[in-house]
C-alpha cells in the first residue's frame, strides 16, 4: 500500500464563502462584501490601538454575529467618551477617522497612518520614564470588566506629571 503525500497540496485551504479573522478587528467593508485593502488593515490596526489605550474593544457584542453586525452598522464611541479627561482631541479625531465605516475617511497608506500618529505624538513630550510610570500605575482589568477607570491624577496630559519625582501632581 502506498499513500500519495502530494495529493491535495495545492488545494485552497480557505473557503471563499467564509470570513477569516477576528471579528472585533475586521473592517466593516470586509464584513459586508469581503473587500479588503490597505485601509482595511489600518482599521484593524486602529482597533488594536483603541484596545491598548482604553482596555476595551471599540465595539462589543455578545456573539460574533452581533459584533459583525455592529461592525457594518455602527461607529465606535470616541476614545474620549471611554477614557474621559485623558485623550487629546487630535488623538480622538485620529481614531475616529481610522475606525470609520467609510474607508475614504481613513489614512490611505501605512505611511500616512504613521505620519499622522507621529504628528500627534510629537506634541506629547512623554519620555520613556513617564511611560514606564504610567504603565506601572495603570492595571487594565480587561474588556469584560467595565468598572475600571484611568487613575484620576495622571493621564495622557503629560503636563500633570512631575518628571523628577515621577509622582502624579494634584490639581
Amino acid at each position: 500500500l502506498v499513500k500519495n503525500t502530494n495529493a491535495g497540496r495545492h488545494q485552497r485551504t480557505t473557503n471563499p464563502n467564509f470570513l477569516v479573522g477576528t471579528p472585533g478587528f475586521m473592517a466593516p467593508e470586509y464584513v459586508v462584501d469581503g473587500h479588503n485593502d490597505a485601509r482595511s488593515d489600518l482599521y484593524s490596526l486602529a482597533a488594536v490601538g483603541y484596545f491598548l489605550i482604553s482596555g476595551r474593544y471599540h465595539l462589543d457584542g455578545e456573539t460574533s454575529m452581533q459584533l459583525l453586525m455592529k461592525q457594518s452598522a455602527e461607529d465606535p464611541p470616541l476614545l474620549s467618551s471611554v477614557c474621559p479627561g485623558v485623550i487629546l482631541k487630535d488623538l480622538d479625531d485620529f481614531f475616529a477617522a481610522c475606525l470609520s465605516r467609510d474607508p475614504g475617511q481613513r489614512p490611505a497608506t501605512a505611511l500616512e497612518f504613521a505620519e499622522q500618529l507621529e504628528a500627534i505624538s510629537a506634541r506629547l513630550p512623554w519620555t520613556s520614564r513617564q511611560a514606564e510610570y504610567w504603565w506601572s500605575t495603570f492595571e487594565p482589568r480587561g474588556a469584560e470588566d467595565s468598572s475600571w477607570s484611568y487613575p484620576s491624577s495622571i493621564g495622557l496630559d503629560t503636563t500633570r506629571v512631575d518628571t523628577d519625582g515621577m509622582e502624579p501632581i494634584g490639581d
